[in-house]
């Protein structure tokens, strides 16, 4: 009776032991975390004023980082893969687009790319992000354009600058 109890308590909290190290796995990475703010002050000369993490709608984390950006204002949405820190996607949160982003990794600047698609489309800039399209893998700018009846939407690649789709 007392082997079967001792070895009963041995693999009781051994299952304890398990789960606990479980959570710790899946806890946020403080060193992650900190990355993904430096990597989005490198970005711009805004104030960080929070970094989250998030799931998205397959159950993916990310961090987010939110900037308010200098001058005119603004607030810009930084977000990176959780797992390796890389950028997934910017975006401007209100529509005070004055402003600059230096994505690096080989991309135009923000400015470079508004300054494309309002010369495609004339109007003003309601919304933009820059993400990696799902469908060809590359890097673009989406510009959210109204026109004063319509609003347009302009498609540009983020490491060249050409117009790839106005609708």
């Amino acid at each position: 009776m007392k082997t079967k109890l001792w070895f009963f308590s041995v693999v009781f909290i051994a299952s304890l032991l398990l789960m606990a190290c479980k959570e710790e796995v899946n806890a946020p990475s403080p060193v992650g975390k900190e990355q993904a703010i430096r990597k989005s002050a490198s970005m711009t000369n805004g104030t960080v004023i929070s970094a989250d993490l998030y799931s998205d709608d397959k159950g993916k984390n990310h961090w987010e980082v939110k900037v308010d950006m200098p001058g005119a204002g603004g607030i810009v949405k930084f977000e990176f893969h959780y797992d390796s820190n890389n950028l997934r996607q910017i975006s401007g949160l209100n529509e005070s687009f004055n402003y600059e982003i230096n994505p690096e990794m080989g991309l135009i600047k923000y400015s470079v790319a508004k300054s494309i698609a309002l010369n495609a489309s004339n109007g003003s800039v309601t919304g933009w992000k820059l993400e990696k399209d799902d469908s060809d893998n590359q890097w673009q700018y989406r510009f959210f354009i109204f026109n004063g009846s319509e609003n347009i939407g302009v498609r540009i690649n983020a490491v060249n600058g050409q117009v790839l789709k106005i609708k």
